[in-house]
């Protein structure tokens, strides 16, 4: 009985690192095609709202403006995307070390405790 719950956690771990690496790979790619595109949006945004100031063009303001807005909501992603990858990360050595715990499960248990009444 102890082995067959014993594979069953191994196979849980096995899945969990197999997913974590999978999604840390994703992130990790999607960061690098993103910072460029910041990169991108920035300067063409700094390029528009400046072009547009000395032609005197509200427009072409507002354009320049709506792109650097859309940058920085794109670097706002790319920082969300690095903590993510940075708790995969730290998974992933909970996991190698053998102290991973499947945390949602932690959190299931606990909301099932705070839903049960309390005992007279």
């Amino acid at each position: 009985m102890d082995n067959q719950i014993a594979i069953i956690f191994n196979e849980n771990k096995l899945h969990d690192l197999r997913a974590f690496i999978k999604k840390r790979e994703a992130i990790n790619q999607a960061n690098t095609y993103l910072t460029y595109i910041f990169g991108f949006l920035q300067l063409a945004g700094m390029f528009v709202t400046s072009h547009g100031t000395s032609q005197e063009n509200t427009t072409e303001i507002w354009v320049g403006v709506g792109l650097t807005a859309f940058a920085n909501f794109i670097h706002y992603v790319t920082r969300a995307n690095a903590k993510l990858s940075q708790i995969l990360l730290k998974n992933l050595e909970k996991i190698k070390k053998g102290t991973y715990v499947d945390e949602l499960t932690l959190c299931d248990i606990e909301s099932q405790k705070s839903k049960t009444p309390s005992s007279i």
